[in-house]
């Protein structure tokens, strides 16, 4: 599957994705840091589209 790498959002704007359908099968922390960057642009697209503020960066070592 394709993604944008800031996002992992795929070509349709309400799908994203991660991990093996993504990256082919490599490590499981790699899945996981993906998956971290898939959840928080998704919450920042709701936050938007809602009116809410968008979220500040990430904390380090997160």
């Amino acid at each position: 599957v394709l993604v944008d790498p800031a996002t992992h959002r795929t070509g349709n704007p309400r799908v994203y994705s991660g991990g093996d359908c993504v990256n082919g099968g490599k490590e499981v922390v790699n899945a996981v840091a993906e998956a971290k960057i898939a959840a928080r642009a998704m919450h920042e697209a709701m936050m938007t589209r809602a009116g809410g503020a968008a979220p500040g960066p990430a904390p380090q070592g997160s």
